[in-house]
């Protein structure tokens, strides 16, 4: 039988921190909040694991022996303890979110006042929500939707408190509405803009999708521009926002992108100042996206750009988000190869001796190893590369096909061939069968191991008489960063023939 403990669960207790744990343990001894009194022996004894709190000796029995209870083992007794510890656990963590978000807090007291018909201190609650509300340097979804409650809420108490009688009270009520609407109006276009701009970006990436993106034609009556100045017009203080995000729409949707490109990376950085940290990490992202599909297209130039975007975002830190307090593995390892592919040896290390605390704990060795078998092949210490290419753990699928790569060449540079050819077998299999890969980079793999075999089979003399015109054919390819490395080997050979 399996007494294996609830994952979700496991993963909860896990993510607590210590000041957490004590606050759990309070809001445990609640009869009020806790109705079930076994729940905090149970608690203290899954946190008895810590830290192994997945290992061998963790599950059902061994937790129940842990409680002391004096009782014989019943798994479904136990089962359903457990259950309720997550309850009680997904209820302690609503509670914190609900503590700490004051415009909530005083929301859910305004049904009540409501409910219970105390309408003469709905005026003074609407006046305390409107003050938690960030300033307009913060704008984002959030923020405008809280100034439509707001401002409805405002109109809903003049007519419920019967305040529509004088000038002054029709005046305030219309400017309500008014704020009201322009703020419904700003988040639905912003909105728009912004799940466009994703469904773009996965389209670009999968290039198979079933379901096709209807927003353009949504916004196919309105006239964007327009309504843009409008709404700049009448909230000027806003009105970077509005501009940022119309560029951003024409940067993707248009055939014209280099120019709202440029458009757009100085309105961002001039107005950073006034965009939140999470609005600054999606619209640095997509500025980052854009320089990769350039990159990507063979425009080397973009290269330049690519590498200064990603010193901005690491300088102010917007790799990080509310969600989120660590720099991704992809964004690391995407940052480390443009530093590579335009030769800065130097700064890449000294890249990862800075940011890789700044990665998650359970990735740091990983792509410490990761970096520094790239760093050693670039300066031409194969066997130390080779050394550290077998430390990576591969359970990060990303990685899996750069190292396969990179094993190629460092096999092929120590002259082992033997292994070059059972790698490059496996890598034509993996290529082929798995779905994960994107299917514009599997071509391009395909290609880069088409042309690796013919620089190989040159190199051993096997179609020696081709390796000029092979040459000739890799100095044209449109990503000459990714074909670098063979266009160099090709040239080698064709000048050892000469």
């Amino acid at each position: 039988m399996n007494y294996k403990v609830n994952e979700h669960l496991t993963a909860m207790v896990r993510s607590l921190s210590k000041k957490d744990i004590r606050d759990f343990r309070k809001f445990l001894r609640s009869s009020y909040l806790n109705p079930y009194p076994k729940a905090e022996i149970l608690f203290n004894s899954l946190i008895s694991f810590n830290p192994d709190i997945s290992g061998s000796k963790y599950n059902r029995l061994e937790v129940f022996s842990r409680m002391k209870t004096g009782k014989q083992y019943n798994d479904s007794t136990m089962r359903d303890l457990l259950s309720k510890l997550k309850y009680l656990l997904e209820k302690y963590l609503a509670y914190c979110s609900f503590e700490k978000d004051e415009y909530d807090h005083i929301t859910q007291l305004r049904k009540q006042l409501y409910s219970r018909r105390l309408y003469d201190q709905i005026e003074k609650n609407i006046m305390q929500a409107e003050k938690t509300i960030p300033g307009y340097n913060v704008a984002d979804p959030d923020y405008f939707y809280k100034k439509i409650k707001v401002e409805t809420e405002k109109f809903n108490n003049f007519v419920i408190n019967r305040k529509l009688y004088n000038e002054q009270s029709l005046n305030d009520s219309i400017i309500s509405l008014n704020s009201s609407a322009k703020n419904q109006l700003a988040l639905f276009i912003l909105e728009s803009i912004k799940q466009n701009d994703n469904i773009l970006k996965i389209t670009k990436r999968q290039e198979k999708t079933k379901t096709r993106n209807v927003i353009p034609e949504l916004l196919k009556p309105i006239n964007l521009k327009k309504i843009i100045v409008s709404l700049k017009k009448n909230n000027s203080e806003l009105s970077h926002i509005f501009q940022i995000y119309f560029n951003l729409y024409l940067l993707f949707s248009t055939g014209k992108g280099e120019k709202y490109f440029h458009l757009l990376k100085q309105d961002i950085i001039e107005n950073s100042d006034k965009i939140n940290a999470d609005e600054l990490h999606f619209l640095f992202g997509r500025l980052i996206d854009y320089c990769v599909n350039m990159c990507n297209d063979g425009r080397s130039e973009y290269y330049k750009e690519l590498f200064n975007a990603y010193v901005i975002m690491l300088e102010k830190k917007y790799y990080t988000n509310s969600s989120n307090k660590y720099i991704s593995q992809d964004l690391f390892r995407n940052i480390f190869q443009t530093s590579i592919r335009i030769n800065n040896l130097k700064w890449a290390e000294e890249f990862i001796v800075k940011y890789r605390k700044e990665l998650h704990p359970v990735n740091r060795d990983s792509m410490f190893y990761y970096c520094y078998a790239y760093i050693y092949f670039e300066s031409g210490n194969f066997d130390k590369a080779l050394e550290y290419i077998l430390k990576i753990k591969q359970d990060y699928f990303a990685l899996k096909i750069d190292i396969k790569i990179l094993h190629l060449k460092i096999y092929f540079e120590l002259g082992m061939y033997e292994q070059v050819y059972n790698q490059l077998d496996s890598f034509k299999h993996f290529i082929t069968n798995h779905e994960q890969i994107i299917p514009g980079r599997r071509e391009k793999i395909k290609d880069f191991l088409y042309y690796f075999e013919r620089v190989l089979k040159a190199k051993l003399k096997e179609d020696e008489e081709s390796v000029g015109f092979l040459h000739q054919e890799l100095t044209k390819k449109n990503d000459r960063q990714f074909f670098n490395w063979l266009t160099q080997k090709a040239e080698k050979l064709s000048n050892t023939k000469k």
